[in-house]
């Protein structure tokens, strides 16, 4: 195992004895992003009526879409 690993003989040793560890997940950097069940679903509206593009493409025009839903009282916009 040494030989394979490359790793010191006693560091080996104690890599054997240790128990298993959960993997961990991805950890992102910065602050969490928390969205409500309202942002949520203007989302959801917001991609049904552009056919679900991708958000590359959705994003120069959401703020237009979006007036426009609201005017049309397909999406109801809190402020």
């Amino acid at each position: 195992m040494v030989a394979v690993t490359g790793l010191y003989r006693k560091a080996a040793i104690r890599m054997l004895r240790r128990a298993p560890r959960a993997p961990a997940g991805r950890s992102r950097a910065g602050r969490p992003r928390v969205y409500g069940l309202a942002v949520a679903h203007a989302v959801e509206i917001l991609l049904q009526a552009t056919g679900h593009i991708g958000p590359q493409r959705l994003h120069p025009f959401v703020a237009d879409l979006r007036d426009r839903l609201t005017r049309d009282g397909e999406l109801m916009a809190d402020a």
